[in-house]
């Protein structure tokens, strides 16, 4: 039922190399960015980006697609540079490509790869070389939930040296993978659906890396363990969200906000009266903080973390409501008693262009060398870099037709430029910053990083 929002919410941005240097809001407004190169998918809804760079120095885009069924066309993923394809690899008629790509160093192999999974009913995921070539396939699943879904990477087995791949589908279907081989080393069945993404972090002290995801119908948080069994081992449930609600396209970030040494995992969800939730597994089944905002009662994003405001301690969790508003939220700095969920602060916040829709995931990175990290964020047709200090746009590019969503990538390449991919035409722009930016943090996957936990890295 939730894949119905495809033709009226599309689809993707992403954002490679925003360097930092103080550029605070100017008298004459924000800069806006000028279009250097764009390549154009005929044929194509482009969707989720990643940045790889692959067997050279120079970094591809790996941008995946949803066909046009009307031209006779499968899924597609492309590596991109400048204003054409590099290399292409097609999926069978009638198939698509929603949620992003994972990129990097994924494998045992030497060069870099990519990892695609297919969104249809008994779909197949895939991982191709620097040259598209194929590495292996693992099929069938079922389709992936919604366009904030794409494989994960970490090291979630503790007798192994090198990372897994983790896969989520729609039904609840967890699989963590060998990333050689793509066999299929251990699975879980959630007693809900998954829509969105999953996380990979140590949630627990123990210094392997667990598997964290958030429902879609009962909207509870779940953490997972691989403890080399054939079925994964669940670790927690937390309880349903307090307002109600559940996760629809969207997934949890993960980061110790207050320091004291326990990573709190964070949601916002749809239906919830635009409440946003923290829970960590030492605190109970219950929530340990809580944000109440004014935004409109829909969060199709994942939250981002960071230091987004330097006048406070600890990180801020950012995240953008389908009205195009980003919100700051700051937790307390005191650890709450178990069985308490203590109430935090929505620090400001802003509305990005002229408001309207937005299915976005936010992006926190130092860009403009400031004291605090600054926010990429999006409408469907306004994207911004906002100043963390200003709480202003310093960088700025609007197109009515573009239809940006789900997040941004950041990447420095000796030059900042920013990479923004709209849905609607099949279009991927690049956009070069001043030169004398300095280099920002990376942010070249969903979420930020290969396990998408809404960090930099």
């Amino acid at each position: 039922m939730f894949r119905s929002h495809r033709l009226a919410t599309p689809v993707a941005f992403a954002l490679l190399g925003l360097g930092s240097t103080a550029h605070a809001q100017s008298t004459t407004g924000p800069t806006e960015l000028v279009p250097v190169s764009t390549y154009r998918a005929p044929g194509y809804y482009t969707d989720g980006i990643a940045v790889a760079t692959f067997a050279s120095s120079s970094p591809l885009v790996v941008v995946q697609s949803i066909a046009d069924w009307s031209g006779g066309l499968g899924g597609r993923a492309v590596t991109v540079s400048g204003n054409h394809a590099t290399t292409s690899f097609a999926l069978p008629e009638g198939t698509d490509l929603e949620g992003f790509p994972l990129g990097g160093n994924l494998a045992t192999t030497t060069g870099n790869e990519y990892i695609v999974q297919d969104s249809d009913m008994n779909g197949g995921v895939y991982m191709r070389g620097s040259n598209s070539a194929a590495r292996w396939g693992a099929a069938p699943y079922h389709w992936a939930g919604l366009y904030d879904m794409g494989p994960s990477s970490g090291n979630v087995r503790a007798s192994s040296s090198g990372n897994e791949i983790v896969i989520v589908d729609w039904e609840g279907d967890v699989h963590v993978l060998n990333a050689t081989t793509g066999a299929v080393l251990s699975t879980y069945r959630l007693p809900e659906h998954i829509s969105g993404h999953a996380a990979i972090a140590d949630v627990t002290g123990t210094s392997t890396q667990e598997i964290i995801l958030f429902g879609a119908d009962e909207g509870r948080v779940y953490v997972l363990a691989d403890t080399g069994a054939a079925t994964l081992k669940l670790l927690y449930t937390s309880d349903p969200l307090p307002a109600g609600g559940y996760a629809e396209g969207t997934g949890p970030a993960v980061a110790d906000l207050n320091g004291d040494g326990t990573k709190e995992i964070v949601v916002s969800g749809t239906n919830t009266g635009g409440m946003v939730y923290a829970f960590t597994v030492a605190h109970g089944t219950g929530c340990e903080y809580s944000w109440a905002t004014n935004a409109e009662d829909y969060y199709w994003g994942s939250p981002a973390i960071g230091n987004v405001d330097s006048g406070t301690a600890g990180l801020e969790v950012v995240t953008e409501s389908v009205d195009s508003t980003v919100h700051v939220l700051s937790a307390p700095t005191a650890t709450p008693p178990v069985g308490t969920c203590a109430e935090g602060t929505e620090l400001w916040q802003h509305v990005v262009g002229d408001g309207g829709g937005s299915w976005f995931s936010p992006v926190v990175a130092d860009m403009t060398g400031g004291t605090s990290a600054d926010i990429v964020a999006a409408s469907y047709t306004t994207i911004e870099i906002i100043n963390g200090d200003s709480r202003q746009p310093a960088y700025t590019y609007t197109d009515p037709y573009a239809q940006f969503a789900p997040t941004a990538n950041v990447h420095y390449t000796g030059r900042n430029s920013v990479f923004v991919s709209g849905w609607a035409d099949g279009t991927v722009f690049r956009f070069d910053l001043a030169a004398t930016e300095r280099r920002s943090q990376e942010w070249t996957q969903f979420g930020g990083n290969v396990g998408h936990t809404g960090r930099a890295q």
